[in-house]
């Protein structure tokens, strides 16, 4: 997809304006957007004030840092131009508020030029909120708007919230510095071990002949030397990420090496969990089920590769109860509360929170492991 293309997921024709230009449609209605912002790909939605999905779409890259503040904005004004055309919303309708959930959104000086630019130049909504990504999810998954998000997708990130407001996070630094646990952690840590390996740097302890044609064949080479112009210029991250599914796929059919991926992955995963737990407040704590952790991305589909790592670095340690669930939907959906909330209206969204607990864990219980 070009980075500018959008896409439309899903729609319901939503109700006109009443032609004066005012934030409101018929019966006076009003409408709120909200965008979840990737390094990979973006996700709109379009809701009434009854939390009714007008319409929902897909775009490019919206983090800033890949694509520069300028292609972000222009992608995030297509997209709800996009919106509006589905839900079927006249152009002299106000879009009351739009929510931005943004990765690469850690800047609050940045974020502020990011809004200016969004409203002097496409004028997209009346009001405008813009949170990190994974402030996003968690309004998405909960509406207390408290516990830990742990992304792990194309990046990892982690924070936690506790329900006074205040927030602690871990990671989050971007491939270079961090993204450890991420799906390109996963492809750059296998394809390191693979290279060292064979430069005798460092022994692999696991056979590689299968990671050998994995990589050559995702890759589309015959030799180590000709991977490298993956990675220099041009690069593509989301590329590299998404060699994570081809190791996915061989550690569930049972490679020794891939799987040993995948445990280094999860004790990642569970460091940033480690790093930021011991901020959570009695209140926090104390909740059915102990401290909630929203799981976002898609390298949680294999958690069952994951598992054995992540238990394994909390194994004799004293933590908090906890209880992992999965967030399946995109967090547009808490963008678009965030930005409502802003503008004094409270979304119900009980009915479009896509969670599933799938993990417990209580060092003081007998019975813990997979719902």
């Amino acid at each position: 997809m070009d980075h500018g293309d959008v896409i439309v997921l899903e729609n319901r024709h939503g109700k006109r304006s009443n032609g004066h230009g005012a934030a409101y449609s018929v019966g006076d209605h009003r409408y709120f957007v909200g965008i979840e912002g990737g390094g990979t790909a973006s996700h709109g939605i379009l809701l009434n004030e009854d939390a009714e999905i007008l319409a929902r779409c897909t775009g490019g890259k919206t983090n800033q840092w890949v694509v520069g503040l300028e292609k972000a904005c222009q992608t995030i004004a297509d997209m709800v131009g996009e919106l509006r055309k589905t839900a079927d919303v006249p152009d002299n309708a106000v879009i009351a508020s739009i929510g931005l959930c943004m990765s690469g959104a850690d800047d609050a000086q940045r974020n502020k030029q990011w809004v200016n630019m969004l409203d002097e130049v496409h004028h997209v909504a009346a009001s405008y909120v813009i949170e990190n990504d994974t402030v996003g999810s968690l309004a998405t998954a909960r509406s207390d708007l408290s516990g830990i998000v742990l992304i792990s997708g194309t990046g990892s990130n982690c924070i936690l919230r506790n329900p006074d407001g205040k927030m602690v996070g871990a990671g989050g630094w971007g491939h270079l510095l961090g993204d450890e646990g991420s799906g390109y952690w996963i492809a750059q840590h296998a394809i390191k071990i693979f290279f060292d390996h064979e430069d005798r740097l460092r022994k692999c302890p696991q056979d590689l002949t299968q990671f050998r044609r994995e990589v050559y064949n995702y890759f589309g080479v015959e030799t180590r030397s000709e991977m490298l112009q993956f990675f220099y210029s041009p690069f593509d991250k989301s590329f590299i990420a998404k060699f994570c599914s081809n190791l996915a796929a061989a550690g569930l059919a049972g490679d020794p090496f891939c799987k040993q991926v995948f445990y280094d992955a999860g004790w990642q995963l569970a460091n940033h969990v480690a790093a930021v737990i011991s901020d959570a407040s009695e209140e926090l704590k104390c909740k059915k089920g102990g401290v909630p952790i929203i799981c976002v991305g898609s390298v949680w589909k294999s958690w069952s590769l994951l598992r054995s790592g992540f238990v394994s670095k909390f194994s004799g340690k004293d933590i908090p109860e906890i209880t992992m669930h999965r967030l399946s939907g995109s967090s547009d959906i808490g963008a678009a509360f965030l930005g409502a909330r802003s503008v004094g209206v409270d979304l119900l969204l009980d009915h479009l929170r896509p969670t599933q607990p799938f993990f417990h864990l209580d060092p003081h219980a007998q019975i813990n492991g997979d719902f």
